[in-house]
């Protein structure tokens, strides 16, 4: 001691309670009047030996312990310091701490300074040094430091109630570079690595209540750890001892997470779930989506338990065990959907059920059994269900005891994909129970070989998904397949004995590959009668040998080739793949070539027909292809458009095998038409030529004719590009165009040009005789196949014919596309139509309206026809025929003759659309109405009436049909004008989308007759309506008379009655309708002539002809007319008589004759006491005629003349009870005196 506040030791050693603590050199001074005050410590060094308490006494310690308090009054009155230069502490197990440059200072009077610096020792990666400073001036004690490495540091700071030390409030500052380092054991190779460590947390610590509660937040890298990226993790701690709530967020560069939200309780136990997004993994050579929801979560005792679901549905049941090394178990409920199955297979693989798996994890293993129910398509294959255990590590996968399950076999298989191995490779066996097997193995190393072997394949049971081959052969393959694909050398053996369906197919053949050439040495395909037989050698292409060249336009030089055929039918052939394309053709030849000799054979094709064209439309004849060194001619006779353009076709190649080809090509229709083409081909498909047709030319499907063309068109094309690659100048200035059923011709003037796809028709026009024109302008993009574009005017045209006369004015057109459709439409304000026939009638018309054509866009490979559209509006349209009617028997037999014409050819064409329904017709959308009620008429002797019309035109051009009704407005009439009127009811004819000749006609008209009686002028007028109705379609229209005038109401007493003009009872006698016919015609000839005379000068003309087939009358063989004229203007009831009689029965007694005659009706009887119910208009007439008979002689070469005279007196009466002689139902006559005495 050197004075009494300076002190010096060598050492002092201190022990108590297990501790030894040893001071080296301690150096005390206190300094309480100089400068500066202040006590200061110094000692060398300090070493501390502990010993650690056992873990019961700690207990028994915890149990006495208190929480102290905080000396209130503590202060430090004057400055004090205490420095250590070097400090150790030692524990009893082993552990020891070292330091340097200690310093405690005192910073007032309630405050310290701690450092110490240099600090090393267990759990210490790196020197540390150490700053704490302790602040007590308050009520509460303050403390703060921090903790500093080279490359990691701790701040802290800590704050306690003075009165309550054991409640105490932190918060935390750490990062730690390199957490391995701070970590005293040795982490396992299954631990990914981790990255730097931030930690920021706060904790209330409750010492005296046992409570504890924090937060923390902890980020860190985790290094790639299979089947994971490496992650940036971000761990939210909250909670107390009891509970820990965590939030952990996984985030790779890629942008995928995995967020888990769980918590754990006291005993360490985790409950979580959560979610993983856009997370890929490697799994062997695919990468595989990891999108999943976490279910829910256990870890329990180092055992981790997930649920999870995929994000298209899959369910997983997980174990991961973390205690001695990572592996797991799981079990799967897979979705048939999961890019797990489908991208491994590159989508050949389509199931139709959801797949259970089992698997488990070893960390070096992921092992699998797949039970797979039906299998849609795998590779083309279908299945009822498969079993497979795969096994995948970093080499590749296996699989084995794969068994898979069809309706008709059982399939066994195994194999292996190999891509980390000592011999990279691929493997796959397969076996059938049937007993046939199949093999592949492909080297996929520095090296690629390939071997195959396939023995006795049964192919009927392999179930084929989408190769409809597979569902109808049968038989068995054999063969193998070796390939060296460095040294460039293989070899190909196979076998087939089976058949498709009910046809036998045998097939072999043998090939090999030496380098660049491939020799096929033998080829035969045998099925039924059919066979082929084919040898070729050829070399491949390849850029390193400067000797190579490709043989014409093929890929490949072929050095030989030899195809052979004979007797070969082609239906044949195709029914084996169920195709009935043809109904017949054979095939006949041989073909060579020889890279010296060129070319040399024959191929015969003969009547070639096809089953859905009628043979009359389209069919080969014949077609022969020769060829003869360096030329190819082909020349067929073709059945085209039923005889339209029937004719020869002659193709011919010169210098096929020269860089520029010489190609001719023609066609001669039998009709007049001939189409040729000329140019040159080169090596680059390039073509440059002209394409010339002239004569007449039917267009296909309709009955439209081309009467005369002169097409010219210069043509370049690369025959690559197709349609795309043609470039051309069309021209047409003379060519005749003739629509369908009419003699209107237009000549069509034409100039367009084809470039880049697209046809751009720049003028065209058609002119009449008028110099009327119209003009227009098209398109058409040949690549979409669409038109552009298209314009079509004229100000005014007209068509004249004989009959007809149309006038269009005003036409313009516009064009819409949508997505259905490309429509064009042309709008016609004005249509003005005439008609004029000498025959039947006149017409006239105004309409207006709009007409379409719309052409349907291909939608998923489907084309429709297109379609004609049209909404015509007639304003105005009047028919009529003002003539006299000439009803004679020649006019009748003309009439009779148009109408049987009319409907049999009706029925012809309705016969004719059947036939030709197999075309490609054009669709029918048009309206037809009348702007208002009746304006349409019908103005005739035998009809007048108005008519309305809406009407649909429906169907397409082959088979137009009709939808609506022309109606009237129940006025009008029908039958015969001023002779047979009848009054018209109701009048409809409808159509429901049927063809026009069949429209049901539905017409009513009646006519009001008189009772044929001769009393009383009162009972004359009386009256009865007779009916007259037309029903049925228009090719078969029936008439149908009715009435209920309480006499005989049968069609022949009918038509009886209307004829006569009055309504009669016949009791039940048979008509003669050639007699009534012929009475008919013979009044409606006296009326008409008289009408033209002026007066009654032609009596009734008595006639009869032989319309119809009659057995009711004794004359019934003859036919003749009686033609009475009247002489009452000069003589009253004088008259002559004209007649004419021919003999048509079967013995005729003469072949004709002719009269003349006079006749006098006697002025008697007239009064009307004569008549009575028997005898009705009783007529008394003297009568002189001549008659000229004419005889055949017996050998029929001549006749013989006699004339005949005839006087007579003759008695004539109408009755309806007959009494003749006497017999019958007669009355008897008396004289008036008479009457009168019985009156009395």
């Amino acid at each position: 001691m050197d004075d009494l506040l300076t002190h010096h030791f060598d050492s002092i050693r201190v022990s108590m309670d297990g501790t030894d603590i040893k001071v080296a050199n301690p150096n005390l001074e206190i300094t309480l009047l100089g400068e500066p005050k202040g006590i200061r410590l110094a000692m060398d060094s300090v070493i501390a030996d502990i010993d650690v308490p056992k873990e019961n006494d700690e207990k028994k310690s915890k149990k006495n312990d208190s929480i102290p308090k905080f000396p209130e009054k503590l202060k430090i009155h004057i400055p004090a310091q205490v420095d250590v230069k070097e400090a150790r502490v030692n524990l009893s197990d082993g552990k020891s701490w070292q330091a340097s440059n200690i310093s405690v200072e005192s910073r007032g009077q309630k405050a310290l300074s701690i450092s110490a610096r240099n600090i090393k020792g267990d759990y210490i990666s790196a020197p540390a040094s150490v700053t704490l400073n302790a602040d007590f001036s308050s009520d509460k004690l303050k403390l703060d430091g921090k903790i500093k490495t080279k490359k990691d540091s701790i701040a802290l700071n800590v704050e306690a109630p003075k009165d309550n030390l054991g409640k105490i409030k932190t918060s935390t500052d750490l990062t730690i570079t390199n957490p391995e380092d701070w970590i005293p054991v040795e982490l396992p190779p299954a631990v990914p690595e981790l990255g730097k460590v931030k930690v920021s947390a706060t904790a209330n610590v409750d010492l005296q209540k046992n409570r504890t509660s924090y937060d923390a937040t902890i980020e860190t890298r985790v290094g790639a750890f299979w089947p994971l990226l490496a992650e940036n993790v971000t761990v939210n701690l909250s909670g107390d001892m009891e509970n820990i709530d965590a939030d952990v967020v996984l985030r790779n560069d890629e942008g995928g997470t995995i967020v888990l939200n769980g918590n754990v309780d006291k005993e360490r136990n985790v409950f979580f779930t959560g979610r993983v997004d856009r997370m890929n993994a490697m799994f062997g050579p695919q990468m595989m989506p990891l999108d999943m929801e976490i279910k829910s979560g256990e870890l329990i005792d180092n055992e981790l338990t997930v649920s999870i679901e995929t994000r298209h549905g899959s369910l997983v049941d997980a174990e991961v065990h973390l205690k001695d090394s990572l592996s797991l178990t799981f079990t799967g409920d897979i979705s048939p959907y999961e890019p797990w199955a489908l991208d491994w297979t590159q989508g050949n693989l389509t199931l139709g059920a959801r797949t259970k798996a089992y698997g488990s994890f070893d960390g070096h293993y992921l092992k699998i059994l797949a039970k797979v129910n039906s299998i849609i398509n795998a590779y083309h294959i279908t299945a009822d269900s498969l079993q497979v255990t795969l096994a995948l590590n970093k080499k590749g996968i296996d699989f084995t005891n794969g068994v898979i399950y069809t309706p008709n076999e059982t399939f066994d298989f195994d194999g292996d994909v190999k891509w980390n191995d000592e011999h990279p490779h691929t493997s796959w066996n397969v076996r059938q129970q049937h007993g046939g097997s199949a093999s592949a193995y492909v080297h996929i190393g520095d090296s690629i070989a390939l071997d195959v072997l396939a023995d006795k394949v049964v192919f009927e049971t392999i179930p084929f998904s989408d190769i409809k081959l597979g569902r109808n052969i049968r038989g068995k393959v054999s063969g193998e397949w070796h390939h060296d694909f460095d040294n460039r050398f293989g070899q190909m053996d196979v076998s087939v004995d089976g058949g498709l369906d009910a046809f036998n197919v045998g097939l072999e053949t043998s090939l090999r590959a030496n380098g660049d050439t491939l020799f096929i040495d033998h080829f035969k395909a045998i099925h039924n009668r059919n066979s082929v037989t084919a040898t070729t050698v050829f070399v491949l292409p390849n850029d390193s040998n400067p000797d190579f060249k490709p043989t014409t336009f093929l890929p490949v030089e072929v050095l030989f080739a030899n195809i052979s055929s004979h007797d070969f039918s082609i239906p044949l052939l195709l029914e084996s793949f169920n195709d009935s394309t043809l109904t017949s053709g054979m095939l006949n030849g041989d073909l060579t070539y020889n890279q010296g000799n060129k070319l040399i054979g024959n191929l015969s094709f003969a009547d070639i027909k096809f089953r859905k064209i009628p043979p009359d439309l389209f069919n080969i004849r014949k077609l022969n292809v020769f060829a003869e060194n360096d030329k190819v001619e082909l020349n067929a006779y073709l059945d085209i458009g039923g005889g339209g353009w029937t004719g020869n076709t002659q193709v011919i190649i010169n210098n096929v095998f020269s860089d520029k080809r010489h190609v001719s090509f023609s066609h001669g229709s039998d009709n007049g038409g001939t189409v040729w083409a000329e140019g040159f081909i080169d090596n680059d498909l390039l073509f440059k030529g002209t394409v010339d047709a002239n004569g007449s030319w039917f267009i296909p499907g309709t009955v439209s004719e081309i009467k005369n063309t002169d097409l010219h068109v210069d043509i370049a094309a690369d025959l690559r590009k197709g349609l795309t690659g043609i470039t051309a100048d069309m021209s047409l200035d003379s060519t005749i165009y003739e629509p369908p059923r009419t003699k209107v011709q237009f000549p069509i003037y034409m100039r367009g040009h084809v470039e880049d796809g697209l046809l751009n028709i720049y003028e065209a026009r058609t002119k009449n005789e008028n110099d009327e024109v119209i003009s227009g302008t098209l398109q058409f993009n040949l690549d979409s196949m669409k038109i552009d574009s298209i314009n079509v005017h004229s100000d005014r045209y007209s068509i004249k014919t004989e009959s007809h006369y149309l006038v269009l004015e005003d036409i313009n057109s516009t064009m819409t596309d949508s997505e259905e459709e490309l429509r064009v439409t042309a709008n016609i304000p004005k249509i003005s139509y005439k008609f004029n026939n000498v025959i039947y009638g006149d017409a006239e018309a105004i309409a207006r309206g709009n007409i379409g054509f719309a052409i349907p866009h291909s939608q998923e490979g489907i084309i429709k026809n297109s379609t004609i559209t049209g909404d015509i509006t007639i304003d105005k349209m009047v028919f009529y025929r003002d003539f006299d009617i000439d009803i004679t028997p020649a006019a009748l037999d003309k009439y009779l003759t148009m109408f049987n014409n009319f409907v049999a050819k009706m029925r012809k064409e309705g016969a004719k659309e059947e036939k030709i329904s197999v075309s490609s017709p054009i669709n029918l959308a048009v309206h037809i109405s009348d702007s208002q009620t009746d304006s349409m008429a019908v103005v005739t002797p035998f009809a007048t009436f108005p008519l309305t019309v809406d009407i649909w035109v429906l169907g397409n051009t082959v088979r137009p049909l009709l939808r609506g009704d022309i109606t009237n407005t129940n006025s009008g009439f029908i039958g015969v004008k001023d002779i047979y009127e009848f009054d018209l009811n109701s009048f409809m004819i409808s159509w429901n989308d049927v063809p026009w000749q069949k429209g049901v006609v539905d017409v009513s008209s009646s006519q009001e007759l008189p009772y044929c009686s001769a009393e009383t002028n009162e009972t004359e007028k009386e009256t009865c309506p007779i009916n007259l109705d037309l029903q049925g379609t228009i090719s078969n229209l029936q008439a149908v008379p009715s009435s209920n005038c309480g006499t005989d109401a049968s069609a022949a007493s009918i038509y009886y009655n209307i004829l006569l003009g009055c309504i009669a009872n016949d009791n039940g006698e048979e008509t003669d309708w050639n007699k009534l016919a012929g009475k008919a015609i013979g009044k409606v000839i006296s009326t008409t002539a008289n009408k033209t005379l002026g007066g009654d000068y032609i009596g009734d003309i008595e006639m009869k002809v032989m319309f119809f087939e009659n057995n009711t009358t004794g004359d019934k063989d003859s036919s003749y007319f009686k033609i009475p004229i009247s002489l009452d203007r000069w003589v009253k009831d004088l008259s002559l008589i004209f007649g004419y009689t021919q003999d048509q029965s079967v013995s005729p007694t003469y072949d004709q004759s002719f009269q003349f005659g006079i006749n006098y009706t006697l002025p008697v009887f007239q009064e009307d006491i004569y008549s009575h119910e028997n005898h009705l208009s009783p007529t008394l007439y003297l009568n002189g005629m001549l008659t000229s008979k004419q005889y055949l002689t017996n050998t029929g070469a001549g006749s013989n003349d006699r004339l005949e005279k005839d006087v007579g007196i003759n008695y004539m009466y109408r009755f309806w009870n007959p009494c003749i002689l006497g017999l019958g139902r007669c009355e008897a006559i008396e004289s008036p005196s008479k009457q009168k005495e019985d009156s009395k």
